[in-house]
């Protein structure tokens, strides 16, 4: 709902005026900052109502006398229904209208004219003007609708920046070279979809992340993605790829307090005071002050489609939302005119088409509870009978106790499929229990009264929902009517708070559905049978709200799947199916009737007994597990001693390492566990210790099985003992022991083998470990990866016989993840092609940034064979790949430098940091919530201890405990934000 004003200024100390919008009354709070002043209830009319209607109607009335002199700017809160809305007010000189003395000479741009009298009220009405910016560029604004004027034909007046946000000069100078308009007035005639208000402000990026489409913005309106951003800065966080509103506010608590606009406070104040707009970049190691108080940071950035440099990485891409609903982006709901012409001159085929179906033959029954909202039940119940279904549906109105002339629902009785139920006021969720005692077909939907279906609607969904039977709750994608997103699914954090999903989820059926813990009961389609066998809504939530999340949770309780179809949408009013009074006064509060009545006081005390409930339920959604990677390498073993001498272990590379850079820092060495020995027991005492302080939830085992033995066994020997319980998992690491350590056919001193016999006897030895308690498990299946399946000779087929193995002799089915080693996947890949369950990637693997050598002071150029690599921008390609429809386990690393193994040949990544890998595993934490559900939520860290490669969690000399603290700090942000 969008509202507009008109404001009056009488003799004294009186302010009048008018909101326009739908028809309706709204209160209408008089703010100051934080403080409200006054507070009045207002009649809403539209414009062309109130021209019909004449004057007066009431509108509102604040009377200053009573709270001293009018400031000199003020905020007008608007809220109806729940809707709230801001009119920014600046007291000086407010007229009539805000209009010109009747300029009508025509501006022009790309072919749209306007006159001078008409662009005044539109930029006196936008929010985009703002006096106290124009004051502090010594701007004389006493008459605001004179300056507007002559802002708008004076060219000295043009390079002022009109807000904080849009910066004239820099406008002019990108867009409006030779072309004579004020910047303002060129933005706004444009709609502001192809240009940037300022450098920091990138439109289309803007518009593709929040999936804002051109057709959001007219003209007629006033509407600009700036202002959608301005009035919406807590929903649409970033607006470029370096600035991201979500992390400048995590990092500055007095912003987040002081509920600023995080990028007006950045030009304001944060840039002046070296605050930070991303993980990666700063005003101190990248910036460049150009001016004040308009300030360009970077003026080596080009926005738009060009690349970035190494340090203008993408911290967007570490939180990238995949776009789940491309198909319905900007696509509005028919208004209630549409819908009803169309009922009009359908009304005779809907009844015919009825007329002889028998109550048996309904294939579902549709509920809709309503209490009055009369004007929006017609508009469903409109939008249902005339879209295009082939099913046959009865829909049955349940009129909960209604106050208002409830005679426009006459008309339905002449259908055969739609069936008036009367009943007392007893709230809505008493209303659907109600409604479906009456159900008698196999199918159930549950419908809010303020929805408008499109066509095939309830085909599309029946039709998913009869195909997947495992599905107990199936709800559509949410839209507001203009086109914006309203639900689309999510999950549960521990405390019980819901989360959106915003992410492609996986699984063979995400072309249909994806899978969630919690969907809006907005429309609910699943069984009858379903549907009793929970006991519908639970009647101790009455009258309404969370009774939608706790049937979620209770068909998940009983094995069944909560789903949201992704290409069946359904528009949303919001809160208009029960049409009540929204206003709520202070001495309502006391009164404990009214207090149990309002609709915040019944949403947390229902909340407080949905967390009660289901306290198990919550106490399982965590954080997702972090695994790290555990080589095994740190005992003797006879193979060892006879291929690289006696006494051989990890450590003999490790120490021989020299430096191939200037700087380059090799050899690294251990502090805190010394050169450890896996026989000595306290050695992997000690490490579980500080795996479990620091975050680390399981290690994964490189399980080797060559020549037809368990080799490099002890830890897992361990393990099978009981000793050292500590969670884990393994990694079958199929690959050949070459002299060159990288696992290729050259040089084979014990080969991996894939007959028949060679493989049982290897699942034999595999399936010991899965009776210890702390083997983890995935979906209640043990969890097995397999390092290079590519090796795998008729892969499917020994992964099948695996599988089958397990099952036969282990009684349990495992958990089969396939790891993206030496390359990336492309997208024909899909693990069920392999008689997998899902991938895993693995870091560097695939995707590292390679780095220019001439960067780096060679010690011996002419015998160097390796190669640089850049972490930063490793990490961004890990990051942005989209998201594929099964599942896929994030990986990360701390590092990598394979010098030890390799010496001049090694892979290095110079510019790893811990501070870096905090970000990339914060960031990977993030996908994985997004993407994956319950036990598939697993982040694996490459390595634990590979100190020959590099990749090491343990504490080191040159870091210390370093990389431990930042997977500690990772896991707690995310702790905190789910």
């Amino acid at each position: 709902m969008e509202f507009n004003y008109c404001i009056q200024h009488f003799e004294g100390q009186t302010l009048i005026g008018w909101v326009y919008s739908e028809i309706g009354e709204a209160t209408v709070d008089l703010m100051v900052g934080d403080v409200c002043l006054q507070t009045c209830v207002a009649n809403i009319y539209s414009k062309e109502a109130k021209e019909e209607l004449g004057e007066p109607f009431r509108g509102f009335m604040f009377d200053f006398s009573k709270v001293g002199v009018m400031p000199d700017a003020f905020q007008l809160r608007i809220e109806r229904d729940s809707i709230v809305g801001w009119v920014d007010v600046v007291a000086a000189d407010i007229v009539k209208r805000p209009r010109s003395k009747g300029n009508k000479k025509l501006i022009e741009v790309e072919n749209k004219r306007i006159a001078v009298v008409d662009l005044v009220e539109m930029i006196c009405l936008s929010k985009l003007l703002d006096v106290v910016h124009l004051t502090r560029q010594k701007v004389e604004t006493a008459n605001i609708v004179e300056f507007v004027e002559k802002y708008i034909e004076d060219k000295k007046l043009w390079p002022l920046s009109i807000n904080i946000l849009f910066w004239g000069q820099w406008y002019s100078d990108t867009y409006l070279k030779g072309i004579p308009v004020a910047p303002l007035v060129h933005y706004l005639m444009t709609n502001g979809v192809n240009s940037n208000p300022n450098p920091i402000f990138d439109t289309p990026w803007f518009m593709r992340e929040y999936e804002l489409t051109p057709e959001l913005y007219d003209f007629d309106n006033h509407r600009t993605p700036l202002l959608d951003y301005m009035e919406n800065h807590d929903q649409y966080y970033a607006t470029s790829v370096i600035f991201d509103g979500r992390y400048y506010l995590d990092q500055n608590q007095d912003v987040r307090e002081a509920k600023a606009n995080p990028l007006s406070h950045f030009f304001l104040h944060g840039e002046q005071e070296k605050r930070k707009s991303s993980p990666y970049l700063s005003p101190e190691k990248h910036g460049k002050t150009v001016g004040n108080p308009l300030i360009l940071l970077w003026d080596n950035i080009q926005f738009g489609e060009e690349a970035y440099d190494e340090y203008e990485n993408d911290y967007r891409m570490m939180k990238k939302k995949i776009d789940a609903i491309a198909p319905f982006i900007g696509k509005r709901a028919p208004d209630s005119e549409t819908v009803a012409d169309s009922f009009e001159k359908m009304q005779e085929a809907i009844k015919e088409r009825f007329n002889n179906v028998k109550a048996a033959e309904y294939q579902i029954d549709i509920i809709i509870p309503f209490y009055n909202g009369f004007d929006y039940l017609q508009t469903c119940v409109d939008s249902i009978l005339t879209s295009e279904n082939e099913s046959l549906y009865r829909i049955l109105l349940v009129n909960d106790g209604s106050t208002e002339d409830s005679s426009v629902l006459e008309k339905y009785k002449q259908f055969k499929n739609v069936k008036i139920l009367e009943k007392e006021n007893e709230g809505y969720l008493l209303s659907c229990n109600f409604g479906a005692k009456q159900a008698k077909a196999e199918y159930l939907a549950i419908i809010n009264s303020d929805v408008v279906a499109p066509d095939y609607f309830v085909d599309d969904m029946l039709a998913i929902l009869k195909k997947h039977p495992q599905l107990g709750v199936l709800a559509p994608t949410v839209f507001y009517p203009n086109g914006v997103i309203q639900e689309q699914g999510g999950f549960f954090n521990e405390n019980g708070e819901a989360k959106w999903i915003t992410a492609y989820q996986k699984g063979e059926n995400a072309d249909e559905y994806k899978k969630v813990e919690y969907a809006s009961g907005v429309a609910f389609f699943l069984k009858r049978s379903t549907w009793v066998k929970l006991n519908g809504y639970d009647p101790k939530y009455a009258p309404a709200y969370c009774e939608d999340t706790d049937l979620c949770i209770r068909a998940q309780k009983i094995g069944l799947e909560v789903g949201v179809a992704k290409n069946v949408l359904l528009w949303h009013a919001l809160s208009q199916s029960y049409k009540q009074k929204s206003s709520f006064s202070a001495e309502d509060a006391l009164n404990e009737e009214k207090l149990k009545k309002n609709k915040h006081y019944l949403s947390a005390t229902n909340t407080i007994k949905l967390v009660e409930t289901h306290e198990s339920f919550f106490a399982e959604r965590k954080a997702p597990r972090v695994i790290a990677f555990y080589l095994p390498q740190y005992h003797q073993i006879p193979e060892n001693n006879k291929f690289w001498g006696r006494g051989f272990t990890e450590w003999r590379n490790v120490t021989k390492a020299l430096p191939v850079y200037k700087g380059h820092a090799q050899p690294i060495l251990p502090t805190a566990t010394g050169f450890y020995d896996l026989n000595c027991e306290e050695v992997e005492e000690f490490q579980f210790s500080i795996a479990r302080k620091y975050g680390i939830d399981a290690f994964c085992y490189y399980f080797y099985w060559l020549d037809n033995k368990h080799i490099l066994n002890l830890p897992l020997r361990r393990r099978v003992s009981g000793k050292h319980k500590f969670p884990f998992c393994i990694c079958w690491a199929n690959e050949n022991w070459t002299r060159a350590w990288d696992g290729q056919s050259k040089s084979i001193l014990m080969e991996q083998k894939y007959d028949r016999e060679s493989m049982t006897a290897m699942f034999q030895e595999m399936i010991k470990l899965l009776d210890v308690p702390e083997y983890i498990t995935v979906n209640g299946k043990p969890l097995v990866l397999i390092y290079n399946h590519r090796a795998i000779p008729e892969c499917k087929q020994n992964l099948a016989f695996m599988r089958e193995y397990f099952i036969h002799n282990a009684k349990c089915e495992p958990y089969i993840a396939l790891v993206e080693s030496f390359s990336t996947f492309d997208s024909t890949f899909h693990p069920s092609n392999f008689e997998a369950d899902a991938l895993v990637s693995f870091a560097p693997h695939g995707l590292a940034q390679g780095l220019p050598k001439e960067r780096f002071e060679l010690l011996e150029p002419e015998n160097f064979g390796g190669g640089f690599y850049d972490y930063e921008q490793t990490a961004i390609n890990f990051l942005r790949r989209q998201t594929p429809n099964y599942t896929k386990m994030q990986c990360v690393m701390p590092g990598w430098d394979n010098t030890a193994r390799r010496g001049q040949d090694a892979g290095i990544f110079p510019n790893s940091a811990p501070g870096k890998y905090r970000a990339w595993l914060e960031a990977a934490l993030h996908l994985q919530k997004q993407t994956t559900l319950g036990d598939e939520q697993c982040v694996f860290v490459n390595a634990w201890n590979e100190w020959a490669e590099g990749a090491i969690l343990e504490p080191s000399v040159q870091n210390g405990y370093a990389f431990l603290e930042a997977t500690y700090d990772a896991k707690m942000k995310i702790k905190k934000f789910y």
